[in-house]
């Protein structure tokens, strides 16, 4: 089996790049994987951000000779959303497979492994769009893997056929969506994947996952899940494009990657979105929204206090 090419989105955040980097190189199969790194240009209007662009690419440009990857530094800044598109759709295009990671995703020793299997069983299913790396952290026991409506973003790969069907029209998606199940696409009421969709319409937001995942869900589409995340996004606390600070940080900064290779019996992969998944992804959204929910510590401490001394 040919291992999928690697697509890398790095911009200004060396230490996180270093980290992500070194567990890849770590991947069993990634001697065998062919290596694309795409770096964004700084922009002119954000202090400082040009140096740290220049020393990122000098240390890129060592890292990418040593492995014999592909750099590609971009003479202006895109932007994520450009970047990624453009990026992958390259890539998917010339070889019919990719796999794509951002500066700030850990991933497991297994993680190629994972991938490039998914990809060789799913090949010819026209209902799968996108095999994740990730999934979220949760205390279930589940089956080795499952399949959702909707994609993820944190270490993901796709093939060809199905990257054509994304959608960058943010407004026309919409559109489609208003005839659709909308709680089914937020997770049973549990996401705002909706919600992003209309503020990347009216300009507010700027991202292209939920475009994807709108295009992904519009079509009936299924992504491939481990139970065991065997990615974790360490771009959390500052610095990144869309992960700003929240109460969420240490949550999944401290994901547990699963350590060891995934058991599939791939011939036997369900043609239907997993019940016990989606469960589980609800289980955590809700979470997700209680702590986004509370009051700082502080002012939860004081309304304690308070409570206390009126007994």
């Amino acid at each position: 089996m040919k291992s999928a090419p690697i697509t890398i989105f790095a911009f200004r955040r060396l230490d996180l790049l270093q980290r992500t980097l070194g567990a890849l190189e770590k991947c069993d199969g990634f001697a065998q994987s062919p290596l694309v790194v795409f770096s964004d240009a700084a922009r002119a209007t954000v202090p400082g951000e040009r140096e740290q662009v220049e020393k990122l690419r000098g240390w890129l440009r060592t890292w990418c000779a040593r492995h014999g990857a592909e750099l590609r530094e971009a003479p202006v800044n895109c932007g994520l959303r450009a970047s990624i598109i453009a990026g992958v759709t390259e890539i998917v295009e010339q070889h019919g497979r990719v796999i794509v990671l951002e500066d700030d995703i850990l991933v497991s020793p297994w993680f190629l492994r994972f991938m490039n299997d998914a990809l060789e069983a799913g090949e010819g299913r026209d209902d799968l769009y996108q095999v994740s790396g990730y999934f979220v952290p949760h205390r279930r026991a589940l089956p080795a893997v499952g399949l959702l409506r909707v994609p993820a973003c944190w270490g993901w790969a796709t093939w060809r056929r199905a990257w054509r069907a994304y959608d960058d029209d943010a407004a026309g998606l919409l559109e489609r969506m208003r005839g659709c199940d909308t709680r089914a696409f937020d997770i049973n009421g549990t996401y705002g994947n909706l919600d992003a969709l209309e503020r990347n319409a009216d300009g507010r937001l700027n991202t292209w996952a939920v475009r994807w995942c709108a295009a992904v869900f519009l079509r009936g589409g299924l992504t491939v899940y481990p139970a065991v995340s065997l990615t974790r996004n360490i771009g959390f606390g500052g610095g990144g494009t869309h992960c700003d600070k929240s109460s969420m940080d240490k949550v999944f900064l401290r994901q547990r990657i699963d350590p060891g290779p995934v058991a599939v019996a791939w011939d036997a992969l369900e043609t239907l979105e997993s019940l016990e998944f989606l469960a589980t992804l609800e289980e955590f959204y809700r979470f997700q929204h209680r702590q986004w929910t509370l009051s700082p510590w502080p002012t939860r401490l004081r309304g304690k206090i308070r409570r206390i001394l009126r007994l």
